[in-house]
């Protein structure tokens, strides 16, 4: 059966379920023995075209970095462009090979900006960490606290400049799920199990318009393209559940009904799943109601406005304040405060909204991710060169100059761009006389 690609919006896959906490107020209940299968992520990635943002979660990560890098790998073998990633961790255990995945992860949304992005040629890694969260627990629940606040304390210095690494405290608002049933304070959301079901997934293709009240951020580049709007996640089994499908404890979440196992043809699956399903816009306001009923109002703000459970601000979230307050003060017409915040909402949307180049070009089309993403490793896009200079104005003089040899591979002698990574021709083409840069067009001797 032909099962077509896609494009997630947003995706979470489960890569394991051990834990090497017991932390009081877990919404998961007690560990399991489980680690994901890698055969549900080849299935997966086999029917996916883009991820504009991936998160990673379990139980504790850090326990199945095997299952990190197969993820990585899977998207450059199939060339899937990734905009954004973030995984949540306890922070119990300090992991340079954990710190070496995440920063490959940041190359490979580098890469898929640089390349896919309207704005590419502008692109500057450094300013764009906000793409590559990691978040650490340190609310009051969780246990060796000294320990886990030193290792977030690592992680932050060693992945500067590839993510932005921050303090979760979500934990100390508690839902009265899995083992947070004994605390009191827990607030108690069982209701939403039932009624979270109603809720459809948003599509767009050619034949679906989504009932999405940012429908205009969503565009289609080319006439096949299929885009799954909403949020869906992936569990250890394969399985693809809602938004919600994901936040109970085990035994919840793996009788929460089920879009597909992703063996199937999961574009199909979805239009299946959706009959009878509440529209996006129409659920939300139906959820807001059934939230008022359920909750008192001084229940739920006090719950909300819990000053212990704010997280650390996100970077992009910190830039996006700054800019707006600099925009604020330069307004000429105070009364067009609204209009002002949804230009800055606009500015700073998400990779959708700047997604007009990735089928712009066939040559977009043709690229080896793989190679590009090996071209990373020699760190060429972080030398300082200006993003999208990377296909100098051919020369007429066609001259043989020696190869720069590198640690890893080979540069062009002319325009010193990578020509060969671990021993692969990527940029250059065999002839009689050496390689031939496909930049400069010049020949290089080995």
């Amino acid at each position: 059966m032909n099962k077509p690609k896609l494009t997630f919006e947003s995706l979470a896959i489960e890569t394991t379920r051990r834990c090497n906490m017991k932390c009081a107020h877990c919404f998961r209940g007690d560990a399991q023995n489980v680690d994901i299968d890698y055969q549900h992520i080849d299935n997966l990635l086999d029917q996916t075209e883009v991820i504009g943002y991936l998160e990673i979660t379990g139980g504790e990560p850090t326990l199945n970095l095997d299952a990190l890098k197969y993820i990585l790998n899977g998207l450059c073998k199939r060339g899937i462009p990734l905009f954004g990633f973030s995984l949540y961790i306890n922070g119990l255990i300090y992991n340079e090979s954990f710190i070496e995945i995440i920063k490959r992860y940041k190359q490979v949304i580098d890469v898929s900006c640089t390349n896919c992005l309207k704005s590419g040629n502008e692109y500057q890694p450094t300013k764009e960490i906000g793409r590559c969260n990691i978040g650490i627990s340190l609310d009051r629940y969780h246990e060796q606290h000294d320990i886990c606040m030193e290792h977030y304390q690592k992680y932050k210095a060693a992945l500067t400049n590839y993510a932005d690494v921050r303090i979760i405290m979500k934990g100390n608002s508690p839902h009265k799920i899995g083992r947070a049933k004994n605390l009191q304070e827990a607030l108690d959301i069982s209701f939403k199990y039932d009624f979270s079901q109603k809720q459809r997934i948003e599509l767009l293709s050619k034949d679906k318009v989504p009932a999405c009240k940012n429908y205009n951020a969503y565009h289609m580049f080319h006439e096949d393209q299929k885009i799954i709007c909403c949020r869906v996640c992936m569990n250890v089994y394969g399985y693809l559940s809602n938004e919600c499908g994901n936040q109970w404890d085990w035994a919840s979440s793996d009788s929460y009904p089920k879009i597909c196992n992703v063996s199937d043809s999961i574009w199909d699956s979805l239009i299946e799943y959706n009959k009878g399903k509440i529209p996006c816009v129409q659920f939300q306001e139906l959820q807001f109601e059934k939230v008022q009923r359920e909750l008192s109002i001084e229940q739920t703000m006090e719950w909300l406005n819990n000053p212990d459970a704010k997280d650390e601000p996100t970077y992009n979230q910190k830039e996006q304040t700054a800019e707006l307050k600099k925009k604020m003060y330069a307004l000429n017409h105070p009364k067009s405060l609204i209009e002002s915040l949804e230009n800055v909402k606009k500015e700073y949307a998400n990779y959708i909204k700047a997604q007009e180049n990735l089928r712009k070009a066939k040559e977009h089309e043709a690229k080896d991710w793989e190679q590009i993403a090996a071209e990373t490793a020699c760190y060429s896009y972080y030398d300082g060169d200006k993003r999208g200079d990377m296909k100098p104005q051919a020369s007429t003089d066609q001259t043989i100059h020696p190869a720069i040899k590198t640690a890893d591979g080979l540069r062009c002698g002319f325009c010193s761009k990578v020509i060969q990574y671990q021993g692969r021709n990527i940029h250059c083409t065999p002839t009689e006389d050496g390689l031939q840069c496909q930049y400069c067009k010049h020949v290089n001797t080995v």
